[in-house]
């Protein structure tokens, strides 16, 4: 038998959560079914200490959902396709409304060899084809997903391909798992000198004092608490308006998309261009030397703050993103680092609300009580953005050198298996 390509409605069921199975925190429980969500897989199998449950009853109503072992899992809102293989199931469990189940007819395919498939750009080349023009919000709907087409050699085939990309990517896996914890450590180790600098200074001998404030604890016997709100000169939000998906060039009116903050980092690149009709809506223009922060994004990054380090010209702020401009620059940078501290991200994450994971929101007021430790002296706080200005971009270049690891250690692992599912190797 020859290789041809399948369509995966011939040979897999897909059930997820419909809408009368819906489910809400209130009723998870602290024993009960397994609930799995997204953030439950680790390396494509799902650690059951993280799940929270739901009742048995509850368990027992959606029959389609009901996990076995073995199953496939795929991730179908916020971010699409990640897998996990069902193993070691210690009990009931089921799924939330974001992940999918596949589920193969008889002798329809080897599991593994499309959990595999699902990794590479067979499934990402299709899924970004179908998924042009869509909404901001992604989505994978199971209508499109029962017609995706994917290569399929032989069941024998198959399981000979699984069997030797395990071994295969075994060592990549090993390597990027290094890579994974020493990113982790390095970025451990930023957020403490950043809160440690912004919540006790420099001077290791200097008297504490309690700051009256749990999540920020002692601070020197010099310093004071305020809130942003007391700092801020300039607060400004920009307008929503319709823009191309592609960004402004020759001095073309551009509005900023909110990776145009992302992790922190100023990106004038991350913009979209407004047309002519559009265009006199535009609002606010992006200042040299303020601070923009994102009004709303996943929950990890609502509220992020970034330093606007260059000239822009002819870029302005879209709605969901705050231009703020303190006393003076030397606060504008000062408050850049206690924005991004880890009591700060910690604020951020407490006070933002939002129908999902995916798109969180904090508001104005909250945002501008948030509050802050702030140095004796201008000096002193001049010596803060100075040191953490050194620290800081060291310790970023080495997790961009870390990151490029990663990414070329990922491609090599993606290429590989690009290539067993595709026939361009074969398993001899």
């Amino acid at each position: 038998m020859s290789w041809k390509l399948e369509r995966l409605n011939n040979v897999a069921g897909l059930f997820g959560r419909i809408g009368w199975q819906g489910l809400t925190s209130d009723e998870y429980t602290d024993e009960g079914a397994y609930l799995v969500t997204g953030t439950d897989f680790r390396d494509g199998y799902i650690d059951w200490s993280s799940c929270v449950h739901v009742s048995e009853d509850r368990w027992e109503e959606a029959w389609q959902i009901k996990l076995q072992e073995g199953d496939l899992l795929i991730s179908k809102d916020g971010t699409i396709g990640k897998l996990a293989i069902v193993s070691n199931l210690p009990g009931h469990a089921s799924l939330n409304s974001g992940l999918m189940r596949i589920v193969p007819r008889s002798n329809g395919y080897v599991t593994k060899y499309l959990y595999y498939v699902l990794q590479t750009d067979v499934f990402y080349d299709w899924y970004r084809e179908i998924d042009a023009g869509a909404s901001t919000i992604k989505h994978l709907f199971q209508g499109d997903f029962i017609h995706f087409v994917y290569p399929s050699p032989p069941i024998e085939e198959q399981e000979a391909i699984a069997e030797e990309l395990d071994k295969r990517t075994a060592a990549l896996d090993h390597a990027i798992s290094l890579v994974t914890r020493q990113l982790e450590t390095l970025d451990a180790y930023r957020k403490s000198l950043i809160q440690e600098a912004v919540t006790k200074g420099l001077n290791p001998d200097v008297e504490l004092k309690p700051s009256g404030i749990d999540w920020i604890g002692i601070i020197p016997a010099g310093w004071k608490t305020t809130k942003l709100k007391g700092l801020v000169r300039h607060f400004e939000s920009g307008t929503s308006v319709r823009a191309a998906q592609y960004p402004a060039i020759d001095g073309e009116p551009g509005v900023l998309s909110l990776s145009a903050v992302f992790q922190g980092r100023f990106n004038a690149d991350a913009n979209k261009a407004v047309g002519d009709d559009e265009a006199p809506r535009l609002s606010c223009p992006v200042r040299y030397g303020t601070l923009l922060v994102s009004r709303c994004n996943t929950s990890e990054w609502v509220g992020t703050a970034a330093l606007v380090d260059k000239e822009c010209d002819n870029l302005y702020l879209p709605d969901k993103i705050w231009q703020i401009d303190c006393e003076t620059s030397l606060h504008n940078q000062y408050v850049r680092y206690a924005l991004s501290s880890p009591y700060a991200r910690a604020y951020c994450w407490m006070m933002s609300v939002g129908a999902s994971e995916s798109m969180q929101n904090i508001a104005s007021f909250d945002l501008l009580n948030m509050p802050f430790a702030i140095p004796e002296t201008i000096e002193e706080m001049q010596a803060v953005v100075e040191y953490l200005d050194d620290k800081i971009s060291k310790v970023d270049a080495l997790i961009a050198g870390k990151r490029k690891q990663l990414e070329t250690l990922r491609a090599q692992r993606q290429s590989l298996i690009y290539e067993y599912v595709t026939g361009k190797r074969r398993v001899v």
